[in-house]
């Protein structure tokens, strides 16, 4: 592989573990990856998965083992209101398919150059959450290969062990090659507001007021940091329209905090705002931050504790600790209600869930600092434990078995048996120290 085609199977975009594979391969079709796997198996030699590269700490790496690049089974084939995709395939490939069906997956993650596979493996959060919670919900069918290179289909009526254990599963129990997903009706534009604000107070507040009004849309609120240390909070907000545009914006945030600093409009047409990330991913690129460590650290937040933990987080950030270029604090509201992933532990308490995102950049950040950035991840995370909540596993956060034990609940020993009826041998996932 040479060019866009080409990676580092030691490196993704965490840049922090490197584990040193013995082979790479690229099937090109199901029955290939079949066959790679007995051929493994024969071996004796652990296989993991890898998609777009994006995990921050090696969860698609492994030591003197087989990694697959997975990024040539990508068909997408739209079939009314269902999707039928390769794990190749990247969200925004099966969004520019399904808009010229007028169809679009009802969550996407803010960066839509992310594998399919890859993100029903840990769940799939985005703007769209809020109504339609992750997007291992929208999981209809998954193929799987299991250790034996058999291929199950697996669905809430068939197959369920399988079906319950891939989604959100890390890769552990199988490998996912293609999926049906829910698709719903698109329009053609999305108007985009971005609400502004000065404290960090008033930004949750009018979060959480959004959320209990129920509105619809997406929603997603972001918090960056200047090199002087000053902070800068907004909401977005998106309501896809078709037609002429809305004209409600301003009685839409009447006794929003908001007012006092500032209100941004525009209107995307759909795709266009689907992939509105990708310059500034090439620029992240051209610039060398792409290159830089990213130790992220995200967790699921009880709505009652989000305004408390938020301040506590806030707080023990620098601009030298989160980072002042391609870095931010994140939050997702989630509807607990809508989410039917055992493996995804939201805790919703009292009313919906959030995902808070620490998403760190560090340029130049030597060894020993991002392993003090990896002790800070793991006291964010056991602050949110305390709270009740939990951590979102594409974190850079060490964990031992018995966190993972912990973390997954009651759904730990099912998912165990699981990975022992469908992986007797334990070669089949990354070295996330989960067995």
């Amino acid at each position: 592989m040479s060019g866009a085609e080409a990676f580092d199977p030691s490196d993704d975009f965490g840049h922090i573990i490197h584990r040193r594979a013995g082979c790479v391969v690229r099937p090109d079709s199901v029955g290939q990856l079949q066959q790679i796997i007995r051929d493994s198996g024969r071996a004796n030699t652990r296989i993991v998965a890898r998609g777009s590269g994006h995990s921050v700490f090696g969860q698609s790496q492994v030591q003197d083992g087989c990694v697959v690049d997975m990024r040539a089974i990508r068909h997408v084939a739209i079939e009314g209101d269902v999707a039928v995709v390769g794990a190749g395939a990247t969200w925004a490939e099966l969004t520019q398919h399904s808009l010229e069906h007028g169809m679009i997956p009802p969550v996407l993650t803010d960066y839509a150059g992310l594998s399919i596979g890859g993100t029903l493996s840990v769940g799939g959060i985005g703007a769209g959450s809020v109504v339609h919670g992750a997007q291992t919900d929208q999981v209809i069918e998954l193929s799987v290969l299991v250790a034996n290179g058999e291929l199950i289909h697996c669905a809430a009526n068939h197959e369920v062990e399988l079906f319950d254990a891939m989604r959100g599963g890390l890769g552990q129990v199988g490998i996912i090659v293609a999926a049906k997903l829910k698709l719903i009706a698109a329009h053609t534009h999305a108007r985009h507001l971005r609400a502004h604000y000065q404290t960090l107070d008033a930004w949750i507040i009018d979060l959480e007021r959004m959320v209990a009004e129920g509105r619809q849309g997406q929603l997603s609120a972001v918090g960056t940091v200047d090199p002087d240390g000053q902070w800068h909070f907004h909401i977005d907000i998106v309501e896809p329209f078709s037609g002429l545009a809305p004209t409600r914006d301003r009685p839409l945030l009447d006794g929003w905090a908001s007012q006092e600093s500032g209100l941004e409009i525009a209107d995307w047409p759909t795709l266009e705002y689907v992939t509105r990330l990708d310059p500034v991913i090439a620029s992240w690129r051209a610039s060398g931050l792409w290159k830089a460590p990213h130790p992220w650290v995200d967790v699921f937040v009880p709505a009652q504790h989000l305004r408390g933990f938020g301040r506590s987080v806030v707080a023990s950030l620098d601009p030298l600790d989160l980072g002042v270029d391609g870095a931010m604090l994140l939050i997702y509201p989630i509807c607990a209600t809508s989410s039917q992933t055992p493996l995804l532990p939201i805790s919703s308490g009292s009313g919906p869930a959030y995902l808070f995102d620490v998403l760190r950049c560090n340029p130049g950040a030597s060894a020993e600092r991002v392993d003090e950035l990896l002790v800070a991840n793991r006291t964010i995370y056991e602050r949110a434990l305390k709270l009740g909540g939990s951590l979102y596993p594409i974190s850079a956060v060490e964990m031992s078995t018995t966190d993972w034990e912990r973390h997954f609940g009651a759904q730990w020993q099912p998912w165990a048996a699981a990975k022992r009826r469908y992986d007797p041998d334990g070669r089949i996932g990354g070295q996330c120290r989960l067995f």
